[in-house]
């Protein structure tokens, strides 16, 4: 007897929720969040990690509009050699990134557009110098 694929999924979907840990559980959150880690590549994990560990180490968590601008402000303090607008928007995306993928909240709408207008500061400041650059590895 040939079983109706749309019936099979549906066992299938109904055996899997039976398995799950317990909504809000620790469990369910770190296998939510192996989830979303798995939405970038190895490559680009690695080149944010870097970003996210200065970040730490600077301003902490949860990520927050405040807290970008601070690191922002830091990369920008770079003299010999200066971190490039792109190395720092680079950072900034994923220090952000990491962030999501750890399920924090999202930025408001207001502390995205201090961000930006950080990131626009920095390409105006890096455009009237003249000095040696840096781009990231």
């Amino acid at each position: 007897m040939d079983d109706n694929p749309r019936d099979k999924r549906l066992t299938h979907l109904k055996m899997f929720a039976t398995q799950q840990p317990a909504e809000g559980s620790e469990r369910m959150k770190e296998l939510n969040e192996a989830l979303r880690a798995e939405s970038i590549r190895e490559s680009t994990r690695k080149q944010y990690e870097t970003p996210n560990k200065y970040y730490e180490e600077i301003c902490g968590r949860p990520v927050n509009g405040e807290r970008l601008q601070t690191f922002i402000r830091a990369l920008l303090s770079f003299d010999d050699p200066q971190l490039t607008y792109e190395t720092i928007c680079k950072y900034v995306s994923g220090v952000q990134t990491f962030s999501q993928i750890r399920g924090e909240a999202k930025l408001t709408e207001t502390e995205r557009q201090h961000v930006k207008r950080a990131l626009d500061a920095v390409k105006r400041i890096r455009e009237g110098q003249g000095r040696k650059r840096k781009q990231a590895p």
